[in-house]
């Protein structure tokens, strides 16, 4: 409520301002605090991409560990994106009500846990629900860090820090081609036990975790968010947090005096003090509809679809891009004999691991899971282009040309989706598959930042964490279309991945108005 003043007094005497936290921010300045932050949240969203996309560079290697076929494939590349579907809601909530930093920490605390679990796991479905229950608490901090990045800066920088993070996204895409390569290189493997070998694969589950682990130590010195801990009224953290930031900010420069006395909120919060599983439901529901009834329904249905949409062409073709590419080179290098041009399209390749593996089986040959160097130069390539276009995303960067940004993406992203089927030779489909996937995939920062902006304190991590599980969900949906349909309806499934793209074009003027 707006004028709902908090009084901290001063031990020396009165004086001093009342002002609001955006007033405070503003008044500390941009400085150390919000770069640590930045850092944290950027080696956290570092292992939300290494967990979820990793193991689609990794796959490739485990085939014969695991016997593997394309359903299959798609189930376990997705099974991280079913966790997260499956409690991104009620982690929403419990950032909303019991604080960013405590969701963020502690679930990544136990996702780590079951990744270190699933490395020693031979059996497949085992594995898989390691992988399930890793998502479940991704689900916790893939979503919250977004509104606790958010808090930590004013209006005026939110935009372009929402955007520097996806930097941390394209390092991500290009560090795990990176280790996937060096790691797959080696053929070691040791004997742990009964029909357990631990090969360099399940060695790379281990460093993709390290971003996380590092993110997490890094959260620990950091408060909770002053902005949130206004919203639920707990004044006295709230002004103690704020003069921490500007302590850190400031030092020991001469005329930093913190003259601030108290704090007025400028929003609404909830206030509420549920008890019990009946308050806990009473308070979920009270969380949950604000955001299902004007002036927030269309806005957060919005942002739901657009997240859904982006999910459902960068992680989608993203996790089965290793794969593809990988069958493209072993299929030019067993068709074509080196004569001239050798010409064929991305949907050629689709029928050719039926082949390969009916040879296999005929002739009693050892399972293949050898890796072409030139996917993990593609991914790298990939991950590069990434780190590039956030760069040039956040130096542009404001609220103003947000909208036109995420429309033009969207409409780069359809433009090659459609094309990608009929384009030929390696490098061009390649190419195309790239732009498809990375025009789509910058958007994520972007709808995020749209939110942070759009929905009030209380319902922030709510609104993202909901919206985030929409963009999950379209992820699973793709990859299980990609594993399932992609063989026999090749050019079906390539345009639909454009015309999802399509369709979020017009969305994106509603987030963004």
């Amino acid at each position: 409520m707006v004028g709902n003043i908090i009084h901290i007094e001063d031990e020396k005497n009165n004086k001093g301002r009342i002002v609001t936290y955006e007033e405070a921010l503003e008044d500390i300045g941009f400085g150390q605090v919000q770069i640590e932050v930045l850092f944290a949240m950027g080696f956290v969203l570092m292992d939300v991409i290494t967990e979820t996309m990793g193991i689609g560079n990794l796959i490739p290697a485990a085939i014969c560990d695991f016997h593997l076929n394309g359903a299959t494939k798609g189930l376990l590349t997705s099974m991280v994106f079913f966790g997260i579907v499956f409690s991104s809601y009620i982690f929403g909530y419990l950032g909303d009500t019991k604080g960013r930093r405590y969701v963020i920490i502690w679930t990544l605390l136990f996702a780590k846990v079951f990744t270190f679990i699933a490395v020693f796991v031979q059996n497949v479905t085992i594995f898989m629900a390691c992988r399930f229950i890793t998502g479940i608490f991704l689900g916790g901090y893939s979503g919250v860090m977004w509104a606790y990045l958010g808090e930590f800066n004013t209006s005026k920088y939110r935009p372009a820090i929402l955007s520097w993070v996806g930097v941390f996204i394209g390092v991500a895409y290009t560090g795990i081609p990176v280790i996937a390569h060096l790691l797959n290189g080696y053929e070691w493997r040791f004997a742990l036990y009964s029909g357990y070998e631990f090969r360099p694969w399940r060695l790379g589950l281990i460093i993709y975790s390290i971003p996380g682990i590092i993110g997490g130590l890094l959260c620990i010195r950091l408060p909770e968010s002053p902005k949130y801990l206004l919203s639920i009224r707990k004044n006295n953290e709230a002004y103690q947090a704020v003069e921490w930031i500007h302590k850190v900010n400031k030092g020991n420069k001469k005329h930093a005096k913190f003259d601030i006395i108290a704090l007025k909120t400028d929003e609404a919060g909830t206030g509420n003090d549920f008890k019990g599983l009946k308050g806990i439901v009473i308070s979920l529901i009270d969380q949950t509809l604000p955001l299902i009834k004007p002036p927030y329904l269309f806005l957060f249905i919005a942002c739901c679809a657009l997240q859904f949409g982006t999910f459902f062409i960068s992680a989608g073709l993203g996790l089965f891009l290793p794969d593809i590419l990988n069958k493209l080179s072993k299929y030019r290098d067993e068709t074509c004999d080196g004569g001239g041009e050798c010409v064929y399209h991305v949907c050629d390749v689709a029928g050719f691991k039926f082949h390969q593996d009916k040879n296999i089986t005929a002739n009693n040959e050892t399972c293949n899971d050898s890796v072409d160097s030139s996917v993990y130069e593609n991914m790298i390539i990939l991950g590069s282009v990434y780190i590039c276009m956030y760069v040039v995303i956040a130096a542009v960067m404001n609220r103003e040309r947000r909208k036109y940004i995420i429309a033009f993406t969207f409409i780069l992203s359809s433009t090659f989706g459609f094309i990608l089927p009929f384009v030929y030779n390696q490098m061009f489909i390649t190419i195309s598959f790239i732009l498809t996937i990375i025009s789509a995939g910058m958007n994520i920062t972007l709808i995020n930042g749209a939110a942070c902006d759009i929905f009030p304190t209380y319902l922030r991590s709510m609104a993202v964490s909901v919206s985030m599980l929409v963009g999950r969900f379209g992820s699973t949906v793709s990859s299980n279309i990609l594993g399932n349909l992609l063989d026999e309806y090749c050019y079906f499934t390539y345009n639909v991945c454009a015309i999802v793209a399509l369709i979020c074009v017009g969305m994106s003027f509603i987030v963004t108005k």
